[in-house]
């Protein structure tokens, strides 16, 4: 999202990235979100990217559409887009590497 140049608001990007954290830290919903100021966008905006993660795509969409418009509502906010990236499910495997060597594998295979 642009939050627009450091001339033309009260907060710094570090400020406003830190309300963005309070906001998102209310959904207990998430498992694990970032943050990110960043500097320069179009015009010598500052930028903040907020990433959401979770169990539930459906949920984390949901709660992703809520920060956005909860975002717009504020003049804080100069422009909120929502990306959501093609679906990739993640798995996290826990390998017993005894098992893995009887089978002729190891942690990197």
């Amino acid at each position: 999202m642009n939050i627009g140049s450091s001339g033309e608001r009260e907060r710094t990007s570090a400020e406003i990235a830190d309300v963005v954290r309070g906001i998102v830290s209310q959904y207990p919903e998430i498992r694990r979100a970032t943050v990110t100021e960043g500097g320069g966008g179009m015009g010598g905006a500052s930028t903040v990217d907020v990433e959401v993660y979770g169990y539930s795509f459906d949920e984390t969409d949901r709660i992703a559409r809520a920060l956005q418009e909860k975002m717009l509502e504020s003049p804080t906010y100069t422009q909120v887009t929502l990306s959501r990236d093609e679906y990739t499910p993640e798995l996290q495997m826990d390998s017993d590497r005894t098992t893995l060597a009887l089978n002729g594998l190891n942690s990197s295979t």
